[in-house]
């Protein structure tokens, strides 16, 4: 079997008409939170039908452990797994070699620590490249094998599941699509293409599209017919696991449930949502900062001049000297005594958090909430 697999691997199944479908994507090595939410939608091995879109590994800090653990969820009955553009690892290391990115990954992913300790080794900076990848192939043979030899596509009667896109918009001859271009589909609502079925996608975080709010829960869009899942997983501050439930394999019948590891607390007060949809998100979050007090710095956007509050910890700066700020947005929630909030970040009285998967500020007294 080619390292490079050039054409996509595409499997025909069908989504239970009397039960539920469970899909979810973007794991990055978040084993905890993966489990979690298996618990929260009380998944009955054997019973639910459960579709995991790729992307396990890199990331997050339990690479081993979640990709054996999704290499055992496979082998149950109506479990379909498909690869991600971060889990083939010897693809990984194929498409960096000629560049020079192997020997950083080799030597810097968590990845690859991960093997190097289960392989018993303490220091590997003397190793050479050649003698890492036999390491790497003598350690996880299984894990590797099973990676690569995942299909891309799952096409079912109403839906087409596939980690990243359908990058040419094609609805027919899936075959022939490249099979790492249609797992690393970049931006893949922003290309404009609409479909017959609901195509079903993670690998792009939701709050990167251009949404009013920055809402981490499942993107849907009935007119395209085009389903985004992946809530930011080990990736944003505010990231979460998603599980996008069909009930019945009907596209009318959809729900969703998330699980994440912020801190919760419930407030205390009582708060006017301000409607506000003034938002950064990936992409469009360079900043000019304009000041800082206490725990805020005030910045404004450079795509668009708008003025925001930003909490010091979630402002960065690249290499360039450039600020950023990631997800950040001037909408105010709707709370009532009792509501639970998920916090992000805190400023004095300010919490920047999240309410139903949605982030936005609430400003009043609040009690954290035992796990």
């Amino acid at each position: 079997m080619s390292i490079l697999q050039d054409r996509a691997r595409v499997i025909c199944g069908s989504l239970p008409r009397d039960g539920r479908t469970i899909v979810i994507s973007d794991i990055h090595a978040d084993l905890g939170l993966l489990d979690a939410l298996l618990e929260q939608v009380s998944y009955r091995p054997g019973q639910d039908r459960l579709i995991i879109l790729g992307d396990f590994v890199l990331k997050g800090k339990q690479n081993l452990a979640t990709l054996e653990r999704v290499r055992d969820l496979a082998a149950l009955p109506r479990v379909t797994v498909l690869r991600g553009n971060c889990d083939d690892i010897l693809e990984i290391i194929a498409r960096n070699y000629p560049s020079g990115g192997m020997e950083n990954f080799l030597r810097r992913s968590g990845f690859c620590k991960e093997v190097w300790a289960r392989a018993g080794l303490t220091e590997w900076d003397n190793l050479s490249t050649e003698q890492l990848l036999q390491i790497l192939d003598d350690t996880i043979p299984d894990l590797l094998h099973f990676v690569h030899s995942l299909p891309d596509i799952l096409v079912t009667e109403d839906f087409i599941f596939v980690h990243g896109g359908l990058y040419d918009g094609r609805q027919t001859a899936l075959e022939e699509l490249d099979s790492f271009d249609c797992r690393k589909c970049d931006d893949f609502l922003g290309k404009g293409f609409s479909f017959e079925k609901y195509i079903v996608t993670g690998h792009w975080p939701v709050t990167s599209y251009p949404q009013p709010y920055a809402d981490h829960r499942p993107l849907v869009d009935p007119h395209r017919r085009i389903i985004s899942i992946d809530g930011g997983c080990s990736v944003q501050r505010g990231g979460q696991l998603n599980a996008l439930i069909i009930e019945n394999g009907d596209p009318a019948c959809i729900s969703c449930a998330f699980a994440d590891r912020l801190p919760r607390v419930r407030a205390l007060g009582q708060q006017v949502s301000n409607l506000s949809e003034e938002r950064m998100y990936w992409g469009n979050d360079a900043v000019d900062l304009l000041g800082e007090q206490d725990d805020f710095c005030r910045v404004r956007q450079q795509s668009t001049g708008t003025l925001f509050l930003c909490p010091k910890p979630l402002l960065w700066q690249d290499g360039a000297g450039v600020f950023h700020t990631g997800d950040l947005s001037n909408f105010a929630h709707s709370v009532q005594p009792g509501t639970e909030l998920s916090v992000i970040a805190r400023a004095g009285a300010w919490l920047y958090c999240k309410k139903d998967g949605v982030e936005g500020w609430y400003c009043g007294p609040a009690e954290p909430v035992s796990p």
